[in-house]
């Protein structure tokens, strides 16, 4: 029976493949240990600019506003520094000259009109009311998206009682203490049309074995 938890071997492929593929998912595995320490709540204790998706970037269409001429302009500049990344999209932000790229089993990044930087982190435009995260409605559009894409049949689902008024999905570790106090809530969770979707991220080598006898039983909930 094949696992549902990802190997990795798609991503170990493309870091032996590329420097630009290692060093922006390297980037990406630092801030993602940042959230898990102790010190989460102060990397995020900024709601009203991490959590703001006021940016005046249109998340409607963003295929449909890609510029071309950044999308060629960047694929060039890869391709002649010989990194091998299919750039999909380039759409134009808030700050003039700053576009907002997607590529090919990359976390998504900024560059310039001409293509030649690649630019990681956030951008924060200043002057209104609140400060905003130019990327934030492009992230969370993006997210919303790729969870739309996930097939049920990979998740473990505690389903709404009565009208469901909420889906949240739930990255869950069955080693993680606060995952642990999340589950202990479940019944109060579903009671108030809130349903739950789980999918596997074990957060550590220790922890796969255990994953994947839950997702892989007969009876997930019950493992």
């Amino acid at each position: 029976m094949s696992s549902p938890i990802a190997k990795n071997t798609f991503a170990q492929n493309r870091f032996s493949r590329n420097n630009l593929s290692r060093f922006i998912m390297s980037a990406l595995l630092v801030v993602i240990a940042a959230g898990c320490s102790n010190n989460a709540a102060d990397a995020t204790s900024n709601t009203s600019i991490v959590n703001n998706t006021d940016a005046k970037t249109s998340t409607s269409n963003a295929s449909a506003d890609s510029d071309a001429a950044v999308v060629k302009a960047l694929q060039a500049n890869l391709n002649t520094s010989g990194i091998e990344e299919n750039i999909i999209s380039a759409v134009p932000t808030d700050m003039d000259g700053i576009y907002w790229v997607t590529a090919e089993g990359l976390p998504s990044f900024f560059t310039d009109k001409s293509g030649k930087h690649i630019i990681q982190g956030q951008i924060i435009a200043v002057g209104e009311a609140l400060p905003v995260d130019i990327s934030a409605a492009l992230v969370a559009s993006t997210a919303q998206e790729a969870l739309k894409a996930v097939d049920k049949k990979d998740m473990v689902i505690y389903p709404a009682i009565g009208e469901t008024k909420s889906v949240v999905y739930a990255f869950t570790d069955a080693d993680c203490g606060y995952c642990r106090k999340l589950h202990e809530e479940m019944d109060d969770i579903n009671a108030r049309g809130i349903e739950v979707r789980y999918l596997a991220w074990p957060r550590s080598q220790e922890s796969v074995p255990k994953m994947e006898a839950i997702w892989c039983s007969q009876d997930r909930k019950a493992a």
